[in-house]
Order: structure tokens, then sequence, then C-alpha cells
């Protein structure tokens, strides 16, 4: 699932997603999250979208690198989740970023 949490006072969007295990390290995340980053942009408008992972889950960063999203910092022991505690790891990509990209997105050659 995706879920989303905007802002437009700052005109970006907060992407949060989750894929059930027996999906995993299929490519599937990586190719449904690249078509939501093209829509916000293209369709929407976004200047910026941002997304957030657990430190343990490293899997999650990988989809967002795969994305060209950019990594913006770790906040210490700033998430919880079902397991814990952990630091909370931020990246994001720009419209222009995105745009500087044609084709990678599957939105134009």
């Amino acid at each position: 699932y995706f879920g989303m949490h905007p802002d437009d006072r700052l005109n970006q969007i907060e992407l949060a997603y989750e894929l059930g295990q027996a999906w995993w390290n299929r490519g599937y995340m990586t190719e449904a999250t690249k078509k939501v980053i093209a829509f916000f942009f293209g369709a929407v408008g976004f200047n910026r979208i941002y997304a957030r992972h657990a430190s343990g889950n490293p899997a999650s960063g990988r989809v967002m690198q795969k994305c060209s999203m950019v990594y913006e910092g770790t906040l210490r022991q700033a998430l919880w989740c079902n397991n814990g505690i952990f630091d909370e790891i931020r990246y994001s990509i720009l419209k222009e970023e995105y745009r500087r990209k044609p084709g990678c997105f599957g939105d134009g050659p």
C-alpha cells in the first residue's frame, strides 16, 4: 500500500509504502514508487517528494535510492516501528532533479 501526506504550504508530499514479504526483492515497490513520483510531479505538480525509513529496514532505503531520491540525513532514535525504536533515515527528490532524468520513471523517452 501507499500512504501519502501532502503539505500544500510547502508544495511537497511524503510517501509511505509497505509491501507484503511474499513480494519482496522482485522490484515491484521500486516500479510502483517511480510511477507515483511521476504522477505527483507531472499530474499534480508537487515540487518536493520525500520519504523516510527505519534504519532496521535498509531495503526500503534501496527503493528510495533506485528512484533517484537523495539522502538528506539521519535522525537518531526518532522512529518507532513494531520492533522498537530506530534511527529515521530520510530521502527526497525535487521536481528539478526529476526533470533531469527523462524516461527513468516510465513517463517519457
